[in-house]
């Protein structure tokens, strides 16, 4: 497997991950509405294309996951003003979990943050209620922080912070 970064002409690759891990990761979560809400908002094309060119401290960009010649997760994330990490995206299609996939995307990301920015913390949002998140990152290290509602709709399941030394 390799790890590789994101060039514009992936957009439809990530597209398709977010939306095949979103459709089976939330579909008992959230509602219809607020998946497609969610994805207008931040898989669109003119989005992902605004994306994957538009990289800074606070927007990384995207890396995707290869095996084989296919395509088979994603992650992004950027730096908060404060010097925390974030990730923002970390998606590996359901077929293709517990591989290995989640984990070799975690450790790109994280040590690009560490060597671009000198990060020493690292951050990620999970849904409440995400049976598959939420033990991936806490394998991972992370540590509940924190509990909010959710900053897109309040109605849904809250948003979960953790947190990790890196």
């Amino acid at each position: 497997m390799q790890v590789r970064k994101a060039s514009k002409a992936d957009w439809q690759l990530i597209q398709k991950i977010c939306r095949e891990t979103w459709s089976a990761t939330y579909k008992d979560i959230y509602s219809s509405s607020y998946i497609e809400r969610v994805f207008d908002i931040f898989y669109s094309q003119e989005r992902l294309l605004k994306d994957l060119t538009e990289l800074s401290p606070e927007w990384n960009g995207y890396w995707l996951a290869e095996r084989n010649g296919q395509v088979l997760g994603c992650i992004g994330g950027g730096m908060s003003e404060d010097g925390r990490a974030n990730v923002y995206v970390l998606y590996v299609l359901p077929q293709a979990q517990r591989l290995g996939i989640g984990h070799a995307l975690l450790e790109t990301l994280t040590s690009y943050q560490k060597s671009q920015y000198q990060a020493r913390e690292q951050a990620v949002t999970v849904t409440e209620g995400n049976a598959i998140g939420l033990p991936f990152y806490e394998k991972e290290g992370f540590v509940f922080e924190s509990a909010a509602v959710n900053w897109i709709d309040s109605s849904q399941p809250r948003d979960l912070h953790y947190i990790r030394n890196i």
